[in-house]
């Protein structure tokens, strides 16, 4: 907090980037408490339009000293002129890195300037990236293809363009787009029978396309692939105002009369809950609960991870632009891991903890997420064993003991073969959400619509194998997991190229994984003085 507030004193008008709209709302409000003189606001997605709107002019009006924002201020937004850019946590991309830190001191002939802050759970991590950075490699833009449910909606648009439309002529013009130009004559003629089944279209012999009646809400009300998630408005009761919006998760567990909570970076009181309504006033209490927001954390790519391994066996690090309590705190990290093992890239590394198995595999977050799903539905399928992997971009937590026997055997049988893992897919949470959300896309349920479990199985079962599973399927694979990464990694474990080592626990790669991103942990006593809470803010290590 103190490096916060010394970096916008020097600089002016600061950006503090976040990752996570939780973190932008603790950060804002424990600067706030922590310099009372501080003109500080939260700007993120889920904050009303009129909010972010508001902070955006007051930082152009120079009425405020810094923003605390998400990815909702990476791009063109006009907030005038911005001097310094701070990425609180590592930025998890390059290319967040550079975009962040690219929105300061934007002048013709000026250079942008930033930091990052990094904490204990990803020095490695934050010294990785800025190292790729260095040498100018970004992650690969991955442009998506294909997509089937996108496809449906604008045959669809186009049935309700024209009167008529020719089959061929169709797919001629929807294969002049970039994402559509590999779709094949039998994967369109799938696409058309699906929308005809639904009553959505119809098609003659002759191959003349026409819109059904269905067509006109179909598309509209499937304007955006962005899934529907119910919200509650939170209103702040004697301006009117709506403040931001509530996932209903949070409303439901924590929001109830007289409840506090942390939004714009300020305390709020519930006063009453409605139908979908939260109404709030202002609250004095400075340590009230976030609310969580249906979100995703940024990916790690391949290459990051990669880079990271490099590190643990570099003899020295190259400390332009790195502080001097980072290179110490880094080195001292370095030198505490090589006691149990130096990452290699053609080891695995395994610890036991408790009854745990931590298994070091830097694959990225796709790459692990990927191998994570095939060791659980191998161990399940082969042996009984039902795990719950727990993924970082670095390594895989098992509930269980594995010993090495077991998973080289796991990789023998699942190293060439995907129906094991696509059955173990479809029973997961995640398969059935991402199947809810592309079944509103394609029109077969109606949108915001929540099926029990019972009847999401019976219609999962019923459009196996249809255009509907197999969009799911790709979305997974293009958005979750890197199959190739993990299979790879199978095939070399099945073939020895790659060895399982046991090595002794709990090392501090192992001690991230296991202790998770620590939250800020603050107590005050009741009427204590805030001299008191300030002196326990500046002895917390970050």
């Amino acid at each position: 907090l103190e490096c916060i507030l010394d970096i916008t004193r020097k600089y002016g008008s600061t950006i503090i980037f976040t990752n996570t709209r939780e973190m932008a709302e603790l950060l804002g409000s424990r600067l706030r408490l922590y310099e009372k003189n501080l003109k500080i606001a939260v700007h993120h997605s889920s904050i009303s339009r009129t909010g972010r709107v508001r902070t955006e002019q007051a930082f152009k009006a120079g009425e405020l000293d810094a923003i605390v924002a998400t990815s909702s201020l990476e791009l063109g937004i006009d907030i005038g002129t911005v001097d310094y850019v701070i990425q609180y946590g590592s930025p998890r991309q390059v290319i967040k890195l550079l975009q962040r830190i690219g929105r300061s001191s934007h002048r013709v002939g000026e250079i942008a300037k930033g930091s990052i802050i990094a904490t204990e759970n990803d020095l490695h991590e934050c010294l990785a990236i800025v190292e790729l950075a260095k040498k100018g490699k970004l992650e690969r833009t991955s442009v998506l293809k294909g997509s089937l449910d996108v496809l449906a909606h604008q045959i669809v648009g186009f049935s309700l363009e024209y009167d008529e439309l020719n089959k061929s002529d169709l797919l001629k013009w929807i294969r002049r787009s970039y994402s559509y130009r590999d779709l094949s004559a039998t994967e369109f003629d799938e696409v058309l029978k699906f929308l005809v089944e639904h009553r959505l279209i119809s098609v003659d012999e002759f191959g003349r396309i026409k819109r059904r009646r269905r067509a006109w809400n179909y598309y509209f009300e499937n304007l955006s692939t962005i899934p529907d998630e119910k919200h509650y408005s939170m209103i702040d009761i004697i301006t009117g105002e709506t403040v931001a919006k509530l996932s209903s998760s949070f409303v439901a567990e924590y929001c109830h009369e007289g409840c506090d909570l942390i939004c714009r970076g300020v305390a709020w009181r519930v006063v009453s809950v409605d139908e979908d309504r939260v109404y709030v006033e202002l609250s004095e209490n400075p340590i009230a609960p976030i609310p969580s927001w249906e979100g995703e954390l940024i990916p790690v790519s391949y290459e990051v991870a990669r880079e990271v391994i490099k590190l643990f066996s570099r003899k020295e690090m190259n400390s332009i632009g790195i502080s001097k309590e980072f290179t110490e705190r880094f080195s001292e990290f370095i030198k505490e891991q090589q006691k149990f093992f130096v990452p290699k890239p053609d080891k695995i590394f395994l610890e036991f903890w408790n009854d745990y198995t931590i298994l070091h595999s830097f694959l990225g977050s796709k790459g692990n997420n990927a191998l994570a799903y095939i060791f659980a539905a191998g161990l399940q399928a082969f042996f009984g064993v039902e795990v719950r992997p727990r993924v970082t971009p670095y390594a895989i937590v098992f509930n269980t003991i594995l010993e090495p026997p077991t998973l080289v055997r796991v990789a023998k049988l699942l190293h060439k073969d995907e129906s094991v893992f696509l059955e173990y897919l479809e029973r997961t949470y995640l398969f059935k959400r991402i199947f809810l959300n592309v079944a509103q896309r394609f029109g077969v349920i109606k949108r915001g619509s929540e099926l029990d479990r019972v009847s999401l199985r019976k219609l999962i079962s019923f459009y196996r194998g249809s255009p509907l599973y197999r969009e799911v399927i790709k979305e997974l694979m293009d958005m979750k997991f890197d199959f190739s990464l993990a299979s790879k990694l199978l095939d070399d474990l099945a073939f020895g190229r790659v060895k399982l080592t046991i090595v002794p626990s709990l090392s501090p790669l192992a001690s991230m994984v296991v202790r998770g991103v620590p939250e800020f942990k603050i107590e005050i006593k009741e009427g204590g003085p805030v001299d008191l809470f300030k002196r326990r803010l500046e002895e917390r290590r970050m």
